[in-house]
């Protein structure tokens, strides 16, 4: 299922697509999907609905690899259902996610697994893309946006470390207690 766009990186900026609105980046709620690791798609819907109220807002959903592969190059598909599940929840809420790999492990396999949750997660049109770790270097930056772009064209790319017209920078609100 193709997706299409909803926003644009432009300059470092996000910008809303219908509206050409710039979009607040300095203030992503954090949400740790680690909790959806072995729940229902009832519990995953129920996590999404604490956010309810945040129509427009972008989460900052964390994703461990821990979470979402077993061992190397095997996945957790039940807790990939229940992240898809939460995103569909969001979406339906009108609230976005960028998600946020969360990893020590190295850049190809990190790749490889971002790529498996970015196929179990195509339908959902809340996830305006995924976030580039601070661990990795410029080339596997590069690697990482590639890899994800030939099957998700639409996702839009964050990061800190390297600013730039083609990474947008962000910030994680303070004060939220990540769950």
């Amino acid at each position: 299922m193709k997706i299409d766009a909803q926003f644009e990186s432009k300059n470092g900026k996000l910008y809303a697509l219908k509206t050409g609105e710039k979009a607040d980046t300095g203030a992503f709620i954090p949400f740790d999907s680690g909790v959806l690791s072995g729940v229902s798609s009832e519990i995953a819907e129920t996590e999404a609905q604490r956010f309810s109220e945040d129509k427009g807002k972008i989460l900052a959903v964390y994703v461990p690899l821990r979470a979402a592969e077993i061992s190397e190059n095997i996945y957790d598909e039940m807790y990939l259902a229940a992240l898809r599940v939460f995103l569909k929840s969001i979406e339906a809420y009108g609230a976005y996610a960028v998600v946020v790999p969360i990893s020590d492990c190295g850049a190809e396999r990190l790749t490889q697994a971002m790529c498996h949750t970015a196929r179990r997660i195509k339908d959902c049109a809340a996830v305006i893309g995924f976030a580039i770790p601070d661990a990795l270097t410029e080339s596997e930056a590069a690697a990482f946006t590639d890899a994800m772009s030939a099957k998700h064209a639409h996702y839009v790319y964050f990061s800190n470390r390297y600013a730039g017209s083609s990474f947008v920078a962000y910030a994680v609100e303070s004060g939220h207690e990540q769950s």
